[in-house]
């Protein structure tokens, strides 16, 4: 995607603070796990199709966050 994963986590209205996180010597492996702990430190949405993955927040990315999602849905083989 291309991210650092310190740019995935929201500052505002999240235990960012609280849980320490703005110490720069965490690593990516500790600040991933810390986002499981805490879902709402997941800036979504995070969106993966076969145009790509990109984090499509805020509103600017959202155009090809739709035009990904109608091309993963145009490609999908569901032979249910």
């Amino acid at each position: 995607m291309g991210v650092e994963v310190r740019a995935l986590l929201p500052i505002k209205g999240t235990p960012y603070e609280e849980l320490g996180l703005c110490d720069t010597s965490l690593t990516d492996d500790q600040l991933i796990d810390a986002m499981m702990a805490h879902p709402i430190l997941i800036n979504r949405p995070i969106v993966v199709t076969t145009l790509g993955t990109r984090l499509c927040r805020p509103s600017e990315s959202s155009t090809f966050c739709h035009k990904s999602s109608a091309a993963a849905s145009s490609n999908r083989t569901d032979k249910s």
